[in-house]
């Protein structure tokens, strides 16, 4: 199994935000232009991804920065989202957050399902005084698609 410290000496491309709500189409622009994604399927659903793990940051974590970076390989591309909010795991969140509350009581837990859904994998620690959250995105917008590729398996 992969580690965050695994992933990080691959290639990558880093910046820093103001975690403001503000800056998303700018986190969202990097992110795509370091993947150098063209399809526009693909980037509809790493804009999502990128607007759900931002998001949770601008608005949850009383953060002031989110530091983004992408790492890339022949396989994979990973977005690593860095801030220095209250430690949080929305790994940790209920896997259904419709199972006990109905959507007039339920707090959060959507955008990171979502995220999982969208993603070959996610995974979190807290190093270091600051939140660490690793998506894990498949490369395949490299490759051509087989007849095999289900459609999770787009990202």
């Amino acid at each position: 199994m992969e580690t965050i410290n695994d992933i990080c000496s691959l290639y990558s491309c880093k910046t820093s935000f103001p975690a403001q709500d503000f800056y998303l189409k700018d986190v969202i622009s990097f992110t795509i232009n370091c993947l150098d994604i063209n399809d526009v399927k693909v980037k509809n659903n790493i804009s999502i991804i990128v607007e759900e793990a931002f998001v949770n940051i601008s608005h949850y974590s009383g953060s002031s920065f989110a530091d983004v970076t992408i790492y890339k390989n022949d396989d994979f591309g990973y977005l690593l989202l860095e801030d220095n909010g209250k430690p949080f795991n929305p790994l940790e969140k209920e896997e259904n957050p419709y199972s006990q509350e109905d959507s007039a009581t339920r707090i959060g837990g959507l955008g990171i399902l979502l995220i999982k859904e969208m993603s070959q994998g996610v995974y979190y620690e807290y190093k270091d005084n600051k939140n660490r959250l690793l998506i894990k995105l498949a490369r395949c917008w490299l490759w051509k698609l087989s007849n095999q590729k289900t459609e999770k398996n787009l990202l």
